[in-house]
């Protein structure tokens, strides 16, 4: 026990002994100031503490201050979209949005058919969220995916709730969205999508259409449950096809969102970064719809 108590004291004599502590002093010239035909030069003298070990050789000490951006600085400073102008502009798009949702059975002054309000209330959510703003849409967000989960069945869901045959596009975005949501829906959905030889169906010509049908449903083949093998079919499938697909489209919105998409998938994404990258994609999308 004694000998624990010396041991920091012997080390204390041994560094004081070996390293000395002596004031270094220098001199560091400024940038010159002229006036009047003449350049005033102020020198600025700098101090800071060196050890002098056994050997001669000076060593700096790393003696900063601590750190100046702590918890109450960085509280401290003002952002300028906390101003009334900014709160009353983000309100007033918050209220436009949700009216979106109320009057969704009219769009473009055109009334949205039974023929395709699933596969539009499904569109909307999708992009709220993944815009990162559906934190002020939960209860309009809730009501439309009951609505499209009123019209669920076992074999999937057409773009409208009188369609007469179930889509592949509505129903992986619809699966996808619904089972985050914690909606019972079960992976069995997608085996009415393949064919008699169990393969996925795709047409030899590739349309924008089933394009986005297959990247909907890569994206819901990446919230398998275990033991979901249709699931791990699905996710071979589409990665082959949308891997042939991005090779052969045009560069667009399309494109760069499968690319994002399989780059970053679901469980290795970031809202915040998804949410900048989809700005992006959206904006161009409804400039070309325009």
């Amino acid at each position: 026990m004694a000998l624990l108590s010396i041991v920091p004291l012997a080390a204390k004599s041994f560094i004081s002994s070996a390293h000395e502590l002596k004031p270094f002093r220098r001199t560091v010239p400024t940038l010159g100031v002229c006036s009047r035909g003449k350049t005033l030069r102020a020198p600025i003298s700098m101090c800071s503490a060196t050890a002098v070990s056994g050997d001669g050789v000076q060593r700096r000490i790393a003696n900063h201050h601590s750190n100046l951006w702590d918890d109450d600085f960085i509280q401290s400073l003002s952002t300028p979209y906390q101003a009334p102008s900014y709160t009353q502009r983000a309100q007033k798009l918050i209220e436009k949005v949700k009216e979106m949702f109320n009057s969704i059975s009219v769009e473009d002054g055109v009334l949205i058919t039974p023929l395709n309000d699933l596969i539009s209330r499904l569109s909307v959510v999708d992009s709220i969220e993944r815009l990162g703003i559906d934190r002020h849409f939960k209860t309009e967000i809730k009501s439309a995916l009951d609505y499209v989960y009123s019209y669920w069945s076992e074999k999937g869901i057409g773009c409208g709730r009188e369609s007469d045959v179930t889509d592949l596009n509505p129903t992986a975005l619809g699966f996808r969205t619904l089972r985050l949501h914690g909606y019972p829906v079960s992976s069995g959905v997608l085996e009415h999508f393949k064919d008699v030889k169990g393969q996925f169906v795709s047409s030899s010509i590739q349309t924008e259409g089933e394009i986005r049908s297959v990247l909907n449903l890569f994206r819901a083949s990446l919230v398998a449950f275990p033991s979901e093998d249709v699931m791990e079919e699905a996710e071979i499938f589409s990665t082959t096809y949308l891997q042939e697909s991005v090779q052969n489209i045009p560069v667009s919105s399309l494109s760069r969102e499968i690319e994002y998409v399989m780059e970053y998938r679901w469980h290795t994404n970031l809202p915040r970064l998804e949410a900048r990258n989809y700005i992006d994609v959206f904006g161009d999308a409804i400039k070309y719809n325009e």
